[in-house]
This record gives C-alpha cells, sequence and structure tokens, in this order.
C-alpha cells in the first residue's frame, strides 16, 4: 500500500498482454498528509482503470504484476509578516517539503519568533539550520525552517513576528569643546518623544568657533530630533548609546531669539527653529546685534494686554551666543462712565463702586 493503509477489493487474479487492467477498490485508504489518488506500476504514476496491459508493462523478472497505492501530498497555504504594517507574504507548500520562512532583521527591536497559528503540533516540525528537527509546540519560534505543518489539505498556516523593543541612551559629547556636555538619564525606545539638550552650555568653550547645534556625526551637520525612531536606532554603537556631537563653526556666532510666551506673525527668512524653542541665525563674530535685528522689522509680534516695544539683547557686539527677548509694556485700559450727563473716565485698576442716590 506504499506507505498507507487501506484495504484492497476486487484485485485481479490473472492478466496477459493486450487485456485491460483492471483496478482494485481501496477501502479507508489512510495516509498522514496524503492523498489516495489511484493505482500505479510503480510508486508515483497512476494509471487509469482499462488500461491495456503491454509487453513493455510487464515484470522484468518473474510473472507477477504489482500495482502500488498512489498517495499525492496534500497542499496547504503559509503567510507571514513582520509587522501589522507589512502585507502577508503567501507560500503554498506541499506535505513533506520544507518551507523557509526568513527572519529580517528590524531597527530598534529584538525578533523574539514567530506566533503560528493553525499548525497540526501532532506533525509540524521546525528547525534552526534545516538538518535538525525539532517538534513544534505552541510556544514562539525563532526558527526559520518548518516542515509538515499541518496534514489537513486547504489549511492556512499563519505567522506573525513577535519583537521586543531595544532601549537606547543619548549621550552628548563637546566635539572638541572644554565645556561640560550636558548629561541625559533617560532611556528612549522606538517611538519615544525626545527633548534634545541645549547646546548654547557649551558656548564659548572653544576658541574663536560658534556652537551650532547637535550632529549625529563628528563633521556633520546640525540636526534636530524630537522622536527616537528606528532610523535613529541605527547610529547606536555597541553599547546602545546614540552620540551626538556638537558643531562647532569657524567665526561665526549664533543669535537666538526666545518670544517668552508672545506669538509672531511668521519668523523672518534666514532664522529657524531650534529644539529649545529659540529662532536662531548664524551670523558672523563681531556682528551688531542691533542691525541683525532688522530682520524682525516686518514681523508682527503680539501678546494678550501688552505692546511690544523693542528688543532686550545680552550684547551689543556678537563675540558669543547673543540672546534676544522681546519687550513689552502693559496696555492701559480705561472704562468710560457718566454721571449727571457728564463724561468720564478712570483706568482700570483698582476700581470702586459707589452708590450715588438720584
Amino acid at each position: 500500500l506504499n506507505g498507507g493503509t487501506g484495504i484492497a477489493t476486487g484485485t485481479q487474479k490473472q492478466i496477459s498482454i493486450g487485456q485491460a487492467i483492471v483496478l482494485p477498490t481501496l477501502r479507508n485508504p489512510a495516509r498522514t498528509g496524503y492523498e489516495n489518488t489511484g493505482w500505479g506500476l510503480d510508486r508515483l504514476n497512476a494509471i487509469a482503470n482499462g488500461t491495456i496491459f503491454t509487453e513493455e508493462m510487464a515484470p522484468t523478472s518473474g510473472n507477477t504484476l504489482v500495482l502500488y497505492v498512489i498517495w499525492t501530498p496534500i497542499e496547504y497555504q503559509v503567510i507571514y509578516r513582520y509587522t501589522p504594517d507589512y502585507e502577508y507574504t503567501t507560500l503554498s507548500v506541499s506535505y513533506g517539503d520544507t518551507v523557509v520562512i526568513p527572519i529580517q532583521g528590524r531597527s530598534g527591536y529584538t525578533f523574539k519568533g514567530w506566533s503560528i497559528s493553525g499548525a497540526d503540533t501532532n506533525v509540524a516540525y521546525y528547525s534552526y539550520d534545516g538538518n535538525d528537527w525539532y517538534k513544534l509546540g505552541t510556544a514562539p519560534v525563532d526558527a526559520q525552517y518548518y516542515r509538515n505543518l499541518t496534514a489537513t489539505k486547504a489549511t492556512t498556516i499563519t505567522f506573525e513576528a513577535n519583537w521586543e523593543n531595544n532601549t537606547y541612551r543619548l549621550v552628548y559629547n563637546a566635539n572638541g569643546g572644554t565645556g561640560k556636555a550636558p548629561v541625559d538619564s533617560n532611556v528612549y525606545a522606538v517611538g519615544d518623544k525626545i527633548e534634545m539638550k541645549d547646546y548654547n552650555v557649551l558656548a564659548g568653550t572653544n576658541g574663536s568657533k560658534s556652537v551650532v547645534g547637535w550632529s549625529l556625526e563628528q563633521n556633520g551637520s546640525s540636526t534636530n530630533v524630537t522622536e527616537f525612531t528606528s532610523s535613529l536606532s541605527e547610529y547606536a554603537d555597541a553599547t546602545n548609546a546614540v552620540n551626538f556631537y556638537a558643531v562647532w563653526v569657524d567665526g561665526m556666532c549664533t543669535v537666538s531669539v526666545y518670544l517668552e510666551g508672545s506669538s509672531i506673525s511668521a519668523p523672518p527668512a534666514g532664522w529657524v527653529l531650534s529644539v529649545n524653542g529659540s529662532y536662531d541665525k548664524l551670523v558672523p563674530y563681531g556682528s551688531n546685534t542691533k542691525d541683525v535685528m532688522t530682520d524682525w522689522d516686518s514681523v508682527t509680534i503680539s501678546k494678550n494686554g501688552y505692546n511690544f516695544t523693542g528688543w532686550s539683547y545680552s550684547s551689543a557686539v556678537i563675540t558669543s551666543t547673543v540672546s534676544v527677548s522681546p519687550e513689552f509694556e502693559k496696555v492701559n485700559m480705561s472704562v468710560m462712565y457718566v454721571f449727571g450727563g457728564v463724561v468720564g473716565a478712570v483706568a482700570i485698576g483698582a476700581i470702586a463702586l459707589v452708590r450715588f442716590r438720584i
């Protein structure tokens, strides 16, 4: 019965060249992972009932013609994906064949195995190398070779990848400055928000050079990071530290405008919003702050209850980072009143109410 079980009935006792082959009936055919698809003169190829027996079919020795039950492996489907954002990849698999589910890396995460649903643990096996095989259980498996995931035809087996968030630290480097770089004691994973440290604490600690931001490379340009992303994790070193290096510019200084609760119509051209909430611009060493601030002449600066009166800055001549903030005066609001036909006004401050007899 060629590896299976069943009861063959109606077997032909004798046959001669030129006669039709009458195939037997197989009752209760069974073979795990296979379906019965007929009888054959060998173990693989089925013949039709009534096939004429030819001389070429005759056995090369003896006079016994053996018929074999033909078993065809059942087909099933495997689908897998790495995250819910992925489309499923679909594979058609025959029972007995090895299916390979590739393990793909994911920045910022560690692969923790496949959760497998729909598999028959009575027949399913997995392997790490394709040579040594182990019985599949119900726990996630971090292997990529699988065999005989089900013995039921047209079943779908689903693989979902499990991931564990890696954790990272942010390390700030003065990158040539002599000042103490800020320290961030937080631990980050992909998706966490980041508030980068103020680079201006290093101002004036690298000769005539000005610090203008943080970079992920020692000789890179400034970058503003607000969230820990998968791509950011790719910059981590062997200790899972992401290093930010101070960016220094020769002969240039930063002017930082802090709005301090006020709002503006739009920032002037060339001024960039920094991680600290200030609007920054690089200007030549020795520039006059008043001249630099003419960029803001066309900007409307508003604050409820106040009038903008000008700018306050830490230094009139720019030889290092200069901080600038707006100055305001409180609006004088008055209340109009009428008594006996006489109009008057009183400034709002403390208002006393007096009852008059009319």
